[in-house]
């Protein structure tokens, strides 16, 4: 019922970890699942892109391991979850762990384009289907919200010099679920954070725009 009506189809979500695939992640379990998935999803829709659920982190191993069970097959993206908070934090101070780490950023969207040629001739693309910073102010903190709206961009300019091909912020709106959903760029009532206006800019300037060119984009 959806065929023509929904681009991409994301199947699962960080399944690398126990917390969303249990009793523990299993890369040949995960690749059955793509399997049987991804011809009913070719056969409905043979337009859709078909993405490997986002792993969160970068999870090399575990996409190394899905790739070579044969993932390819199923998919035309891999896809995974650069919060600050689980990449590069090893030896980093407590203060550093929310920065966004933009040159590390950069060289794991190198990495993951290496990691797939390792594994296939294919042209997987790679998506960024979840990044993002939270604004509680609880148990583990995160930003107030107009550095909230500064790390977004500076985030957005940073991938713009990169060959990712989608990147996904986390969220539109914050969730009642609990109070560490607060990543939105609306508050639950709607009302627009900083972070909001900041991501609207962006897209209005360079949202349509395409640059192959390595100097299409510079940061600093």
């Amino acid at each position: 019922r959806y065929s023509g009506r929904v681009s991409a189809w994301e199947v699962w979500n960080e399944e690398n970890i126990d917390a969303f695939w249990q009793p523990a992640p299993d890369a040949a379990a995960y690749v059955a699942l793509l399997a049987a998935a991804s011809p009913r999803i070719r056969s409905a829709d043979p337009s859709a892109t078909i993405v490997m659920g986002g792993v969160a982190g970068l999870g090399s191993d575990y996409l190394a391991a899905c790739l070579s069970s044969g993932a390819a097959a199923y998919i035309d993206a891999i896809a995974y979850h650069p919060y600050a908070e689980t990449i590069g934090v090893e030896g980093q101070p407590e203060e550093d762990l929310l920065r966004p780490k933009e040159s590390l950023c950069r060289y794991l969207v190198t990495f993951a384009h290496w990691l797939i040629a390792q594994h296939t001739t294919k042209d997987l693309e790679v998506w960024l289907t979840e990044v993002g910073w939270t604004t509680c102010a609880e148990t583990p903190p995160g930003l107030d919200e107009d550095t909230q709206a500064a790390y977004l961009l500076r985030t957005m300019v940073s991938y713009a010099a990169t060959d990712v091909d989608r990147v996904i912020w986390f969220n539109l709106r914050d969730t009642w679920l609990n109070d560490l959903d607060r990543y939105g760029l609306l508050r639950l009532d709607f009302s627009p954070r900083p972070a909001y206006a900041f991501y609207s800019t962006f897209m209005r300037a360079f949202g349509p725009a395409e640059g192959p060119a390595p100097g299409a984009a510079s940061f600093s």
